[in-house]
Parts: C-alpha cells; structure tokens; sequence
C-alpha cells in the first residue's frame, strides 16, 4: 500500500503485483524491466526472500523450511548428522539456511559429506522463489556434464544446464535459448568461459540469485599459474553487477579441504574484491571410515606391489567396490593399466590426453562397475558420483597435503570402510618439484611480456588483440617456444594475470574468430586445376595449397590453432614476420581471411561442420535405438492426452513420471523415468525451427517424480510437430548413414562397430530439400537440422561432436597510462615469489 500511494513507485508496485500471479520457476524479470524499474528485485526479493515471521504463512511455511524443500527435493527425509556446528546441530542444515537466507557463505566439509546439496538446494529454493540463476563455477569442464546429470537423477529437475567449451554449437544454442527464457535455475560454467561475449550477454538477460565456486580452493591453488581467469571471476561479478545496477549478488565457496592460509586467502579475496565477509562452516576433514597406509619401497618394487594389494582387496572382500590407482604422469597411468592387464585385471587408464569420447565411456563404465580399477592422473575423481570407492592406492606422492586429502577422501564416500594406501619413493618429491618448476613464471618472464606488450601497443591504439604466440613472435623467444602450445600458452596468459594484479594493464573479454568449413576438393591435385583457372598470384596460391594440406591432414573432429597452421607454414621466424608486414594482418588472420577467399573460390564448402559416431550395423545399431525412441515418444503424448483431454484450455495439469513409466511398461515398452524426462524437456523446446518460436510444453517442478506442464499448442499441432521433428531426424540419420557407406566403398573397408563421420550443415540441408514433403514443411531449413541433432545426440541414436574447425583465440588488453614507463620489480613479483618457494 505504500509503495501504491508513491506516484513515482506505483508503476513498480502494479509490476510486482501481476508478476505475483505467475510466480515461480520460468516467470523470470525481462531484463528491460530490470533495467527501467531497478527498484523492482529489491521489492520482490523482500515479498518473496524474507521471512514474514508469521507461523501461520502457508508461503513462509513452504519455501522458507529447508527440511520441507530438502524432502521435496531431493527425497531425505533429514540433513547430514555429521558433521556439526559448535552448537551439535548439522553442519549441512546451517549452510542451506545460510544460503537461503542470501548469506556470503564459505563452506568446508569432507569429500562425501553433502557438499554439493549445500548450493544446489538453495539454488532450486531460489529459483521457485523469484525465478533467479545460479551460476556454478566449475573447475573441470569435462565433469560437469554428470554435475547436472547426476542432480536430475537426485532431484528430477530438468532446470540444470552447463556451458562448456567441448560443446557443439547446436548442443550450446539450445543451452543458451533455456537461459534467456527462464527455464534454467543452475548455470555450470568454467571460469575462462566468463571471458566468452557471448556468456555475458546471455547472462544479462537473468537475474543473478548467487555466484558459487565449487572446489573452491582451485581459486588459491590454480589461481596464481595454471588458471589465471579464476582470479578474474570476482571482477567479472562487480562489473556484471555494476551493468545490471543491482546489489552484488552473495557469493558461495565450497571444498572439501582448504588449509587456514587459504581460507583466509579466499576470505579476503572476497572482501576485497566484492566487500563480502564469507561465513566459514568447517566442517573439518577428517573421516573416521577412512584406514591410511604409507609403504616405503622403491621405484623398481611398485608395479608389483601395486598388483599384490589390489589381489589382496579383491580377495578380501565380499564387496570391493571401485579401485583408484592415481599416478602423477600420463606414462605412469598407461604402464600401471597394461601390467594389470597382463595380470589379467580389468582396468584403464584415464588422464587429460585422452578423448574425451573415451574419457565418458571409461567414466560411466567406472561408475557402473563395468571396470572395477581406474589408473587416473588427478584429473579424475572430482565431481564423479561413486559411492563405493573402497581403495584409493596412490602409486606417486601427490604434490600437497591438500591433493592427498582430496583424491584419498574419493573412497568410502558411501561412509563404509575403506583403504587409502601411499607408496612411498623419495625419487617421488623430486618428480614434483621438477613437474611444479616447470609450471612456475619467472619475473624476467612477467617483465618481458610487459616489454613485449608496449612494442604492440606502439602499431595499436586502445585495445590490443592479440593472442600468446602473437605477443612473443617479435623477439627471441626460443625457450618458449619450444614448449608445447597449451603449456607456452598457460604461461603467457599467467603472467598477463600478474601484470593485470600490479596495475600494469586490464585484461577484458576474448575475441576469437572461427572458420569452419570441409574441403570440396579430395587432392592437392584437385586444387591445383582449379586455382590454375583463377586469377591468383604464385603466392596466394602456395599459402592456399599450404593450408588445404593442413586441413586434409587433420583429423576432422578437432581445432586448428590459426597460429599453429600459420607456423608450419612457414616455420622460419624471419618468413612469418615479412609476410605479416606484407599484409598488415597477424599471421593467424591471414589464415582466416584465405579461408574465406578459398570458401568464395569453391575450394571450401563453408558452414557449421560437426561429426557423429553412431553405430550403423548390428545389435543396437543407431536406427534400431531411434526407431524405439520415436515409439515411445509417440506413445508418451497418446497417455498424456489421455489423461487431460481438456489440457488445451491454459490450465497446468499434474504428470508423474513413475506412473507414466508404468503404464508404458505394462503395454511391453523398455523405458526408464529418465529417459521420459530426456523426452518431456525436449518436447518442451520443440517449435524451434518447427513451429514458431515457443515450445510445445511449459514444465513446472513438484517434487522429484512429478511436475506441472501446461500446453502452449493443441495436442494435435504437438503431434505434428513431433512428426515432423521425427521426420528431420529420420532423414538426417538417413543420410549420415549413406555418407558411411559410400566412404567405406570408396576405401574398401568393412563397416563395423561405431564409426565417425564428419558433416557439414550444407549436406544435411541439401538431403531435407531433396525430400519433397520436408521441403514444404520445414520453413526454417537450419534451425530445424539443429534441433533434430540434438533430439539424436539427447536420445543417444548419435553423439554429436565439433568438426574441423580453425580458430583465432585472441585476448583484448588495455596498458594502464598511469603505469607508462614503470618497470615490473621484485615488490611487484613477491606474492608470487612467496607462492613458490611455499
């Protein structure tokens, strides 16, 4: 009433009042009225966020009781027991309440001791609320993928999304599309995809309810030389808030382990930064089903030592579970794997070389039992969901106390007893310092980056764009450049975070240009005629046929680095240097721009490139799983129809998944409730592409086993547009199956197992035009393939992955003027100096 009374605040005031009508999960704020009405959050938080302290409040009752929302969430009817605050309460339980309650919150509890629920659940409480986003900063893009699979599995719903970098651009369209309408309440994110335009502008189009770090000790640990742009996340929070001109949203940091100097690093990194006092709940580390061993012994002893306690457990124990075997280098994995194997065990190896369509396989096949023994770097192990660890042998000392803590507590997290077992070698110590050296940026570095960043900055005004190899190309850089791409990388962009931290220089967003695109020509030959035809100079014509080599040579399911390309072109120094003072372009956008040229020449078929692996032949072959799919889907819509004829009237109608699931296996369907949820979601987006711009459903979460959908179209348009969905689908994987068999005939090999094959947007459109009913039907020709794509890569008839592409990742820096002429000195290097010699 008194906002009401206010002229100037009525206009806020009638808002609130009809978006209280529709509250609740996907009625998100449009970000025109965030940014006309500021005052309009700040009123809703307080309707929606506080307490009204009265007992009798049905609203209160429900959305402010974190026993009621953990029980209609997740299923438990109760929170953890242990560990306790200082008063005997749960742990668990005071950090949901702080979190729902909007509170700066550091939370440290032991590996298995409900970690992840401490964010997720206020985050879905959160959402219901007022319809805000939950951004999770993850640190390995590969694992957040079963981040949110495994919180659909827990919870139900389907408002868990992740952006990743390994995704293909059909799988990150649809991402985005579920962000801007409201239909996400969890955002996984790595923290250099803060750097992507294209994530920032998404992100504006919600309202942040809470930032939060998992394995928030990764901000201390990798911070500093491996993953600079975690540092950068909390600039990215203010600025983003500043842009929205809303009130910082809290901050949530979460570990399983964190030493007290840490702590207080991330404390005060927050407060800082942020001016955000973190409340710490530790919940300690200790974990009393835990057993710990050190074997001293040599080198020369530990595969066979290793062999005889795995023998040992195995023979030991009725139940023994999965068995992690970390080792420090990729070699040391692959060498433990194939001597167990020679033993006759069944293990694999797992570390970041692999691919990552292995890694999934070898992961999911760990997490079922299928392989009982994993010989893993550190890379694996965190965010996967395997209760039944019951030995984690480590066959190298790990490089802190922190890391041992952390990859020993993977076992018993099912609070069962379990082993954690160390073999000892003083040799070991030494691997570590020699592998942590490697990694450590100097301050002669740091200093001539900054030299080298002022020679650019006198050929560019304001921003300078450039990318790592760009900045050290100009002077003798040798050693450098006999690093590895990824690892000189990592290192320049360190030392950039270093300056930036000194006040030499602000780094921004990324900037990267992408080529896409598939060879029309089959030989260099081939070219070679056709460029004879076209008006070209010897020049160009070399540097084309240089880059056509390259690209035949590659395989097609894999990134170009433009620099890289430009390198092996012309790989004296001296040559790449003139031809970019030839050109007045870097060598890399040379690469991009001949691209282009050659797309307009006909040499390149330009546009989105992706791959597939699917199965064409045999049992389980990729027909016989999407024919199954189609058949329950169609089946799935008759039930529902079924069960609310009238549904097409506007009302929301309830559906539970178990009974639904029921149903179908009483009629003789093989189905499980999560692939009908795979179905429902993505019939809720269908329309794209089909049918205007909305989904055919609007969901609504309930509890773990029902939700709420409400019909945007009648039931006979939803079946025609799944019809017609199904029919793209078809004849895409009709062709995909085609471009197998003609490519096995042209090479005489026998088509068995899964298979890849590479495709361009081009050829899949060119097969729907062919199609005399789909070219009528489909008014959207690309939209419509992208979404078919992804209802076969979602149902599993196909895993889509990126094809060839050649791109130019460049950084956007701007040199500080109050830093001109200013040198980077030892006082400017000492947090770094103190980081390594700890």
């Amino acid at each position: 009433p008194a906002l009401l009374a206010d002229d100037t605040k009525r206009p806020a005031a009638a808002f609130c009042l009809a978006w209280l009508q529709v509250a609740g999960g996907n009625s998100v704020l449009p970000p025109w009225v965030r940014y006309r009405f500021p005052e309009i959050p700040a009123i809703i938080k307080s309707l929606r966020e506080i307490p009204c302290g009265d007992d009798e409040c049905v609203y209160c009752s429900e959305n402010h009781d974190p026993e009621r929302q953990l029980t209609k969430l997740f299923g438990y009817p109760s929170f953890r027991e242990t560990p306790q605050t200082e008063q005997g309460e749960s742990l668990q339980r005071a950090i949901v309440l702080g979190c729902m309650g909007g509170h700066p919150t550091m939370g440290i509890l032991p590996t298995g001791g409900g970690k992840s629920l401490c964010y997720q659940l206020p985050a879905l409480v959160r959402y219901w609320r007022r319809g805000t986003l939950t951004v999770v900063i993850s640190p390995l893009q590969a694992l957040m993928k079963d981040q949110v699979d495994n919180l659909i599995k827990k919870t139900g719903t389907l408002f868990a999304e992740a952006v990743s970098g390994l995704q293909t651009p059909p799988e990150r369209g649809e991402v985005f599309e579920r962000i801007r309408l409201g239909d996400t309440a969890i955002l996984y994110i790595s923290p250099e995809q803060l750097r992507s335009i294209g994530v920032r502008n998404v992100l504006k189009q919600r309202e942040i309810g809470s930032w939060v770090f998992d394995e928030a000790h990764c901000l201390s640990k990798w911070g500093h030389d491996f993953r600079p742009d975690y540092l950068y996340a909390a600039r990215f929070i203010r600025e983003f808030a500043k842009e929205q001109d809303q009130p910082v949203p809290p901050v949530g940091c979460f570990t399983a382990t964190a030493k007290k100097s840490v702590i207080e690093e991330i404390g005060t990194h927050f407060h800082e930064e942020l001016g955000q006092d973190l409340q710490l709940y530790e919940g300690g580390v200790e974990r009393q089903n835990l057993s710990f061993e050190v074997i001293p012994l040599s080198r020369a002893e530990k595969l066979e030592r290793t062999h005889e306690i795995i023998l040992d457990h195995l023979d030991s124990n009725d139940d023994p579970g999965g068995i992690i075997v970390y080792a420090a280098t990729r070699n040391a994995t692959e060498e433990i794997r194939e001597f167990l194997n020679h033993q006759g065990m069944v293990a694999a190896a797992f570390h970041a070389g692999i691919d990552p369509k292995d890694k999934r396989e070898i992961m999911e096949a760990f997490v079922a039992g299928n392989v009982p023994i994993i010989c893993a770097t550190n890379a694996f192990g965190m965010g996967i969901d395997k209760e039944n660890i019951r030995l984690v042998l480590h066959y190298n000392m790990p490089d802190s106390l922190e890391n041992y803590t952390q990859e020993a507590g993977r076992a018993g997290r099912d609070m069962k007893p379990a082993l954690c077992i160390l073999l000892y070698d003083e040799e070991d110590a030494k691997l570590q310092f020699q592998m942590g050296s490697l990694s450590e940026v100097r301050r002669k570095e740091i200093s001539r980056i900054l030299r080298a960043l002022r020679n650019k900055k006198r050929n560019q005004y304001g921003e300078i764009v450039v990318t790592s190899d760009e900045l050290i190309r100009d002077e003798d850089w040798a050693y450098m450049e006999n690093l590895k791409p990824e690892f000189r990388d990592t290192k320049i962009r360190a030392s950039i975070a270093w300056l930036e931290r000194a006040g030499f220089l602000q780094r921004n967003h990324n900037l990267t240009e992408v080529f896409q695109g598939k060879p029309l020509v089959d030989s260099l030959e081939e070219a070679t005629t056709i460029m004879d035809r076209l008006n070209i100079t010897p020049q160009t014509k070399n540097l084309w046929l240089g880059i056509l080599q390259q690209i035949i040579n590659n395989p097609e399911d894999r990134g170009i680095r433009a620099d890289e390309l430009a390198e092996s072109l012309f790989p004296e120094k001296e040559m790449l240097q003139a031809m970019e003072r030839q050109t007045g372009q870097t060598a890399a956008q040379t690469v991009i721009s001949s691209l282009h040229d050659m797309s307009d020449s006909g040499l390149i078929d330009q546009g989105l490139m992706l791959s597939a692996t699917f199965r064409p032949k045999g049992q389980n072959n990729a027909q016989k799983i999407f024919q199954a799919a189609c058949e329950i889907e169609n089946k799935l819509i008759i039930l529902l129809q079924q069960e609310d004829p009238d549904a097409e009237n506007g009302d929301w109608v309830e559906l539970d998944i178990r009974r639904l699931n029921q149903k179908l296996t009483n009629e003789g369907y093989q189905t499980i409730p999560d692939v009908l949820r795979l179905l429902i979601k993505s019939i809720s987006y269908d329309g794209k592409g089909f049918a205007a711009s909305t989904g055919s459903f609007e969901i609504g979460h309930i509890d773990r086993n029902r939700y709420q959908v409400r019909l945007r179209r009648s039931w006979q348009n939803i079946r025609k547009t799944i019809f017609l969905r199904q029919s793209v689908a078809g004849t895409i994987l009709g062709t995909l199956i085609e471009m197998v068999k003609k490519q096995a005939a042209e090479t005489g090999s026998k088509i068995t197992g899964d298979v890849q094959i590479a495709f361009t947007s081009d050829e899949l459109s060119a097969a729907i035009k062919s199609d005399l009913t789909l070219s009528v039907e489909v008014k959207k020709v690309l939209p419509a393939i992208e979404r078919a794509l992804m209802f076969l890569h979602e149902q599993h008839v196909v895993e889509l992955q990126g094809g060839l592409a050649v791109l130019r990742q460049a950084m956007t820096l701007r040199l500080a003027k109050t830093a001109k002429g200013r040198y980077y000195n030892k006082g400017d290097y000492k947090p770094l100096a103190v980081h390594y010699r700890e």
